[in-house]
């Protein structure tokens, strides 16, 4: 299924939001080691669905990929996922959160931010199709039995 590839705008110095973001990286958890000739930050392991962030910096942008492997048996691992693939393995919603986190940083934003903005979002998606269900039920398009 990939990886998840995002490429985040910041203002301000280089090194101080990579920085920020090795701090909060870190803080989550994660190390730094290099997998497969790439240098990535790691969490987790033989026990528990590997997490993989690779972050970098690319004309005043983060260049941020993070994926989870697959575990089939303790310390075999196969595949790779991204964060949102597959919602009921935790280490996915674990790897997303932290994915999160860090486009909320660069961007400057605090995760209750980000979080407000994807409820407004989502209530005016919804808004939308309940206007549009009744406008096409009142012009007889569709016909929805509880809207007489």
């Amino acid at each position: 299924m990939g990886r998840y590839v995002a490429r985040i705008r910041f203002r301000g110095a280089a090194t101080e939001i990579m920085d920020q973001v090795v701090a909060y990286v870190t803080s989550m958890g994660f190390r730094r080691t290099v997998f497969r000739g790439e240098v990535v930050w790691q969490k987790g392991g033989l026990l528990f669905h590997p997490q993989f962030l690779k972050i970098g910096l690319e004309d005043s942008q983060i260049h941020l990929e993070a994926w989870c492997k697959f575990m089939l048996f303790p310390g075999v691992y196969f595949g790779e996922l991204r964060p949102a693939a597959l919602g009921f393995l935790l280490a996915a919603q674990r790897v997303q959160l932290v994915v999160d986190g860090i486009e909320a940083l660069v961007r400057g934003e605090t995760i209750q931010q980000r979080k407000n903005r994807t409820f407004i979002i989502w209530t005016f998606v919804i808004l939308a199709i309940c206007v549009w269900s009744l406008v096409m039920n009142n012009l007889g398009v569709i016909r929805i039995p509880w809207f007489k």
